[in-house]
């Protein structure tokens, strides 16, 4: 078996390029979430590098004019508080594409209760932080602090008592 390459033009290598650091949004860290029968949509949002990694916007050859860069994918990830044992994941919004998390009461109830358990009231604290890759490499939301790894959520269930209306 031959195991030269002959041909015209010089030998390239892949320069290691994780994508950008970034930084998460909304909800802020050590923030409350409300979940009752009124709850409206819920929008987790973060910063979407830019450009997204070191080597964007490169010439693939020199004979085109096109420019390529990488695609990023984002993954949430919520962690179950203190004990760290469970974690769920899901893809950003637009399959993965947007730096953006909607999620509606309902799903936030089975969240919460997957947590803890059960979907009664109370409360559960969970860390949120982000994976954003390119297909190759991974890079994480900004930590906090040096211990933990995204923003604080405490997430509060409640069931009306009878009949309520929604708060004004």
């Amino acid at each position: 078996m031959n195991t030269t390459v002959r041909g015209v033009g010089e030998a390239y290598r892949v320069l290691d390029h994780p994508p950008r650091p970034f930084n998460l949004y909304d909800p802020p860290d050590q923030s409350w979430l409300d979940i009752s029968p009124w709850s409206q949509l819920e929008e987790f949002w973060w910063e979407r590098p830019s450009p997204p990694d070191p080597f964007s916007n490169i010439a693939v050859s020199r004979f085109d004019d096109e420019r390529i860069g990488d695609t990023l994918r984002y993954t949430m990830h919520l962690l179950r508080m203190p004990d760290m044992q469970k974690e769920l994941t899901f893809r950003s919004d637009d399959s993965g594409r947007t730096p953006r998390r909607t999620f509606s009461d309902t799903e936030l109830r089975a969240i919460f209760k997957q947590f803890a358990g059960h979907d009664t009231a109370g409360t559960q604290d969970v860390i949120w932080y982000v994976e954003a890759t390119d297909g190759m490499y991974r890079t994480w939301s900004n930590p906090i602090d040096s211990t933990l790894s995204g923003h604080r959520l405490r997430m509060q269930i409640r069931r009306p008592l009878g009949i309520e209306s929604p708060p004004p």
